[in-house]
């Protein structure tokens, strides 16, 4: 999607962010979302039964960050679809440096 599309906030962004959040739900310090979906696939023919998710289908995990107004702050894709959703956080690039990106601000999800 490239940086035109998916871009980290600079600090005035969170800041701007932060406030329409908390005006919006009340919790003080939420710059953005993050979430997983699973993405359907057809079953591979090598360690297949790796992708076959909690709901019984083959999948791969999507992950995204957005801001409050739904603009992508980052994405990650690509695991097996039976990983749990934390596991994939821990193993983004996103996590690498999220007390960089994220400084005093956190994310719902």
């Amino acid at each position: 999607l490239g940086s035109n599309f998916v871009s980290w906030p600079n600090a005035c962004e969170k800041a701007t962010s932060a406030l329409a959040l908390q005006r919006l739900c009340g919790i003080p310090g939420v710059i953005g979302a993050i979430d997983g979906c699973h993405i359907r696939v057809q079953k591979l023919p090598v360690r297949g039964v790796h992708y076959m998710n909690r709901k019984s289908f083959f999948s791969v995990l999507l992950q995204g960050i957005v801001d409050d107004r739904g603009r992508l702050l980052d994405i990650c894709a690509g695991p097996p679809g039976r990983e749990h959703d934390a596991r994939m956080l821990r193993a983004s690039p996103f996590f690498e440096s999220w007390q960089e990106k994220m400084a005093a601000y956190s994310l719902l999800g």
